[in-house]
């Protein structure tokens, strides 16, 4: 019997362990994922190419260990270690091991030890035609074995997650949308991330209903449009804020009930809750959900924005959750707000060195194709403070740029967030001088 790891079986909710039979003349048959409903992967066991052959434990646990991370994410059908370690020294190929299977993905990879140094690579391949998708190396010292383990393991998970979906993504592309599945579609409707405008989200927005349309119960397009309608709001480029906050909540509950193991269905929940003014609620749903998945960088970032409005607005934090964000899932289109919430926060903030630490954030959000408004002009405020004309004049010019009918008797009702209100307020004394430097006063 060949094993093939734990399968979704109608009428029960927790996949179970499946095995395949196989009889001398009997063509057995290949494991299949129906309905693209996750992304499906398998993880083959490292080469270990060591000299020393006792080495190889340490391949296997690395191994062992990203397939347990991975199978946190509910995004992802995961297949168990022992199916994978199945083909362990078989030298089989990557595509007929994938079919056996019935993944769309496998993950290979190498560790090398000599002495105290060590090198594992990484790579994450389409099975179908057998290109690679991302590869990656890792060059460490052994000190404390264990905590090199947990620390290879989250690089790797972390590369492998956001790589499959933005590669997933792209595979939508080049179809028409009259053709698109409710999955496909959801893929497609990811784009709103990659510029913020309104036009874009109607756009993704239609996407998205059209997805609920097809498949009313998809979670991921609940989750995405829980996401696209807080993100609106929050940013300012809401048709009515109290009904798309209401649809949100609404559709981010509903999530939560379908799946209440999904990492993505509580970040959604919590961002909503947070963007509803219910902090505390959404700070302790993040956190729940970080006890049982320290690898989802969104949650980090979910956690690190509910820190940032009251009652809470603790910078320190808010700077520490971001950071961890930005290192569990690097390249995110979400970036931005990574480096633009942290400054508000130290804007908004009591500390003697907030515009120091809050002008480096701003900074940074402004170098990313997405940056919003509000981070142009609180770089350009805080030049502007410091003396700083022509910066700040370049800055004012940006904000122009994201957002053209922007003015400074609009500058709090735009984005109606607490944090962005106080962070303003730190430094409004330069509006005057803002309006010489192009800002419209009306």
């Amino acid at each position: 019997m060949t094993p093939l790891g734990p399968q979704k079986v109608k009428n029960i909710p927790d996949p179970i362990d499946v095995w395949r039979v196989e009889i001398s003349g009997v063509n057995a048959t290949v494991a299949q994922i129906s309905n693209r409903v996750r992304s499906s992967i398998a993880v083959l066991p490292f080469d270990n190419m060591s000299q020393d052959d006792d080495q190889q434990f340490l391949a296997d646990g690395i191994v062992e260990d990203v397939i347990t991370e991975l199978s946190r994410f509910r995004s992802l059908f995961v297949i168990a270690r022992n199916s994978t370690f199945f083909y362990k020294g078989t030298g089989t190929d990557i595509r007929q091991i994938a079919k056996e299977l019935g993944v769309q993905y496998v993950v290979q990879g190498s560790v090398r030890r000599a002495g105290a140094k060590l090198r594992v690579t990484a790579k994450l391949i389409e099975a179908e035609n057998g290109s690679q998708i991302w590869a990656e190396r890792w060059d460490r010292t052994i000190e404390d074995l264990f905590d090199l383990q947990d620390e290879l393991t989250t690089a790797i998970v972390s590369a492998i997650e956001p790589e499959l979906g933005a590669h997933e993504r792209s595979q939508t592309l080049s179809k028409p949308v009259e053709s698109l599945t409710s999955w496909e579609l959801c893929q497609r409707a990811h784009d709103w991330q990659s510029r913020i405008d309104a036009v874009k989200f109607d756009e993704c927005e239609a996407l998205i209903r059209r997805a609920l349309e097809i498949e009313p119960d998809s979670i991921r397009a609940g989750i995405l449009m829980v996401r696209l309608l807080t993100t609106r709001v929050l940013i300012g480029i809401g048709r009515d804020r109290e009904a798309e906050l209401a649809e949100s909540l609404k559709m981010a509950q509903r999530n939560v009930e379908l799946d209440d193991r999904d990492d993505r269905a509580y970040r959604a929940f919590s961002m909503a809750l947070a963007a509803a003014g219910r902090n505390e609620e959404g700070l302790a749903a993040a956190e729940r959900r970080l006890a049982l998945n320290s690898n989802d960088g969104g949650l980090y970032y979910t956690r690190g924005y509910c820190r940032v409005q009251p009652p809470f607005l603790h910078p320190e934090k808010v700077e520490s959750d971001m950071a961890m964000a930005e290192k569990l899932s690097p390249r995110d289109p979400i970036r931005v707000h990574y480096y633009g919430i942290t400054a508000m926060a130290w804007l908004a903030s009591s500390a003697p060195d907030r515009e120091e630490r809050a002008l480096r954030g701003f900074e940074a959000a402004n170098r990313e194709a997405n940056a919003i408004w509000p981070y142009a002009i609180g770089a350009a405020a805080i030049h502007a403070s410091n003396g700083n004309r022509e910066s700040a004049r370049d800055y004012v010019s940006a904000a122009l740029r994201q957002k053209t009918d922007l003015s400074l008797s609009s500058l709090a009702e735009a984005l109606p967030v607490p944090v962005w209100i106080a962070a303003w307020a730190r430094v409004s004394h330069v509006s005057g001088l803002l309006v010489e430097l192009g800002l419209p006063s009306e």
